[in-house]
C-alpha cells in the first residue's frame, strides 16, 4: 500500500488544524452564547451572520481571482487568531461581545475553508486530484471528529469541576452556618433530596426551615 506523499500529507494536516480549531470553537461560543445571552437571541445572530457573509463571499469571489490562493489562505487564518484573540481579551468586560464572538466564527468558517480548498485546487492536476482530495478531506473529517471530542471532555471536565465547587460550598455552610448540631447537605436534591449528616450518621426527611431542622 502506497502512503501519502508529503504533497498530500501538509494541506491535510493544515485542514485537519483548521477543522479542530473550528469545531472547539464552535462549541464555546454556543455556551457561552446560550449563558450570557439566552436562546431568544439566536435568530439576530443567524440574520448576522448571514448578511456578513453574503458580504465577505462577494468580496472574495472579487479579489479570489487576482490574488495568490495561498497568500489568501494565509491572510485569512492570520486574521482569524488575531481577531479571536482580541474577542477572547475583551469578552469578559462586555457581554455584547458573544454576540460579535457568534457572528464572527460563522464568518470565518465561510472564507477560511473555501479558501482553503481554492488553494489546493489551483496546486493539483485533474488526475492527481482523484485520490489526493480523499486524503486532504478525510483529514479535515478526523480534524472535525477530534475537536468535537476534545470540546465535549472539556465541558464534562468544567461541569465536574463547578459541582465540586458546589458541594464544597455547601459543605462549607453546612460547617459554619447551622451551629450544632451541624447540619451537611451531602447530595443534590434533584437525585436524593432530604438527606442529610446529622452528628456523623446520615438522617432522612429532614429539612431546614427558618434555622431549625423538622420532620417531613
Amino acid at each position: 500500500m502506497k502512503l501519502p506523499s508529503r504533497r498530500v500529507l501538509a494541506p491535510a494536516v493544515i485542514l485537519f488544524g483548521i477543522m479542530v480549531a473550528h469545531a472547539i470553537l464552535e462549541t464555546a461560543r454556543d455556551a457561552l452564547f446560550l449563558a450570557k445571552l439566552g436562546p431568544d437571541k439566536l435568530a439576530w445572530a443567524y440574520l448576522a451572520i448571514a448578511g456578513t457573509t453574503l458580504i465577505a463571499v462577494s468580496a472574495f469571489r472579487r479579489f479570489a481571482s487576482k490574488r495568490d490562493p495561498r497568500s489568501m489562505t494565509l491572510g485569512f487564518l492570520v486574521a482569524s487568531v488575531i481577531g479571536t484573540s482580541v474577542i477572547a481579551l475583551t469578552i469578559t468586560f462586555a457581554h455584547w461581545m458573544v454576540f460579535v464572538l457568534y457572528v464572527w466564527t460563522g464568518v470565518v468558517a465561510t472564507l477560511v475553508v473555501p479558501s482553503f480548498w481554492t488553494m489546493v485546487d489551483r496546486s493539483w492536476r485533474i488526475t492527481e486530484a482523484k485520490s489526493a482530495f480523499a486524503t486532504i478531506g478525510a483529514g479535515g473529517i478526523l480534524g472535525a471528529m477530534v475537536g468535537s471530542v476534545f470540546a465535549a471532555q472539556q465541558r464534562r471536565h468544567d461541569v465536574q469541576r463547578r459541582e465540586a465547587a458546589a458541594h464544597h460550598q455547601h459543605a462549607r455552610i453546612g460547617r459554619d452556618g447551622f451551629g450544632a448540631p451541624r447540619l451537611q447537605r451531602v447530595c443534590d436534591d434533584s437525585r436524593m433530596p432530604g438527606v442529610f449528616w446529622q452528628e456523623g450518621r446520615p438522617q432522612r426527611g429532614l429539612r431546614v426551615a427558618g434555622g431549625e431542622h423538622q420532620e417531613v
